[in-house]
């Protein structure tokens, strides 16, 4: 018996090694971190699975058209009971501590390089109780079409970034987690499908990963009272021509202009607990 074990676990720990050495290695580079967000520019070596990089970067966009573009993604928790109401993938508060940082990485980044973002927020209920919550994922330009693909969304997390030091390793393309939700296809907006959706049990569409057309007028979208404070915080400009960087912008602050629905996850919803590789380094 004591052989067997000696075996399994020789065996197990040799398949570790082997794996290792076939993953792909990271690299990044850092527009910005702060105790609830980063973002990231990330690139992978040796990368010989998934989607070759070559992505149409750098990528010249400016605040109000990224700010229509992800006040426009939305998903809902998937229940068998009730209505699937949409919930803001990127909420306010979200977007004004990213968009800036966002429109900095992508004007930077190589074509072997996609922007990785992670924020961490914190939603009350009831005006009681509350807890912290966390999203990440990557984002890319291929083809005139934007690429967001999450990894964690609203997720019940940790405290400060550093808590998670290896998120960023996660390529969410890779392995797709679902966890309870599904992101909302709409006007202009695609969920990717797999290269082979055949068999029974074979994933139709990837839940967390959305293609958005680039050609669709974003900037309607955006409300013109929140127009004039993008423009106050980035001074002045449509933001393409003019563009102030990150470091001179003031904190991050909650803007009262638009209200945030919060809904609670349902009974059973995933936890940061439950994804350990999230602690690695």
């Amino acid at each position: 018996m004591k052989n067997n074990l000696h075996l399994i676990f020789v065996f197990v720990l040799c398949s570790l090694f082997v794996s290792g050495c076939a993953a792909p290695r990271f690299e990044k580079r850092e527009i910005v971190r702060e105790p609830e967000f980063e973002v990231l520019l990330t690139r992978m070596v040796n990368d010989d699975r998934g989607e070759p990089a070559n992505f149409d970067h750098p990528w010249y966009v400016d605040e109000i058209t990224l700010e229509g573009i992800l006040s426009s993604v939305t998903f809902h928790y998937i229940s068998l009971v009730g209505d699937k109401q949409p919930i803001a993938a990127f909420p306010q508060v979200m977007r004004t501590a990213l968009v800036p940082y966002l429109v900095d990485a992508f004007s930077k980044a190589g074509p072997d390089e996609m922007v990785y973002f992670a924020y961490i927020g914190r939603r009350t209920y009831l005006y009681i109780a509350g807890k912290n919550y966390f999203t990440n994922g990557v984002m890319f330009v291929k083809n005139n079409r934007l690429n967001i693909c999450f990894r964690y969304l609203s997720l019940e997390g940790p405290d400060r970034i550093s808590d998670m030091p290896g998120a960023w390793r996660l390529d969410p393309r890779r392995k797709p987690q679902s966890a309870g939700w599904t992101l909302n296809e709409g006007p202009g907006m695609t969920l990717v499908r797999p290269a082979n959706t055949s068999g029974l049990f074979a994933m139709k569409v990837y839940p967390n990963w959305i293609r958005i057309e680039l050609d669709e007028d974003w900037k309607s979208r955006v409300s013109t009272k929140r127009r004039r404070k993008i423009r106050a915080i980035s001074g002045g400009g449509t933001g393409g021509a003019v563009y102030t960087s990150p470091a001179s912008k003031p904190a991050p602050a909650r803007e009262d202009d638009e209200e945030e629905i919060i809904i609670r996850p349902p009974k059973g919803y995933f936890s940061i607990k439950q994804y350990p590789e999230m602690k690695s380094k």
